[in-house]
Parts: structure tokens; C-alpha cells; sequence
């Protein structure tokens, strides 16, 4: 961005990834990945889920979930686009992802993180609630 055009160039930014964005779900929950994202929902502990719980399992599945070889769904969609400047190409989740994420998410870094999912036991439940069901 470095300023040159400010609103205009945040806008173009802002476009271009929610762009990119799009093709990396639709990727990611391509019948190819069906398996692998299963898999990945499964050791989540998460066999239902409701929309908001998928959204974020897709988006962990797809940055960083590993496949077998040790690559992620991101790393396999970004080399099967040659048409990727660069700049789309360089950026790695594992480097520059926590980075991106203080600075446009300050107020969740505020905070010690927790879990988004957390799978309770039969017992455990049966325990917090007091024996009550």
C-alpha cells in the first residue's frame, strides 16, 4: 500500500482478498479436499456443526491443517495458480499471518486465547452440571 493512493489502495486490497479469499473456500471445500476436510472436522471434535463453527473449521482446515506430505490446502492452492503475482505467492500464514492478524485484530490479542471448540465428556458434563441432565 505505502500510501500512494491510501482509501483507493485499501479498497483495491481489501477487494483483492476478499476475492482470493473466496477461491481458497471453494478450493478447500472442493470434492478433492472432502476427505481430508472430514478428517480434519473429525479430529476437532466436530461431527455437527452449525454455520459459524463451520466457517472457522474451514478456514483452519484450509491455513493450517496438514495433509499428509506436511503441506496445507493454502500451500497446494497457491501452487496450482500460476496466474498469482508475487506478492499473493510470498505470503505465508506461518510467517506473516499472526503478524496481520495483531495488527487488524489488536483487541483479540488483548486477551489470553482460548479454544473455539472444546469437546466435553459424557462425565465431565454430568459432573459440571451437578449429576442434573
Amino acid at each position: 500500500m505505502n500510501g500512494r493512493r491510501g482509501g483507493e489502495d485499501l479498497a483495491v486490497l481489501i477487494e483483492r482478498s476478499a476475492d482470493l479469499k473466496r477461491d481458497l473456500v471453494d478450493f478447500a471445500c472442493s470434492p478433492r479436499w472432502a476427505r481430508s476436510l472430514a478428517a480434519a472436522m473429525l479430529e476437532a471434535g466436530l461431527e455437527e456443526v452449525d454455520e459459524g463453527h463451520a466457517i472457522s473449521a474451514i478456514d483452519r482446515f484450509a491455513l493450517q491443517y496438514r495433509l499428509p506430505d506436511g503441506q496445507t490446502v493454502v500451500d497446494r492452492f497457491v501452487a496450482s495458480r500460476p496466474d498469482l503475482e508475487a506478492a499473493d505467492r510470498d505470503f505465508t500464514w506461518t510467517e506473516h499471518g499472526e503478524a496481520l492478524m495483531r495488527r487488524r485484530k489488536e483487541w483479540y490479542y488483548r486477551r489470553e486465547p482460548r479454544p473455539g471448540v472444546s469437546v466435553i465428556g459424557a462425565r465431565l458434563m454430568e459432573l459440571a452440571s451437578g449429576g442434573r441432565r
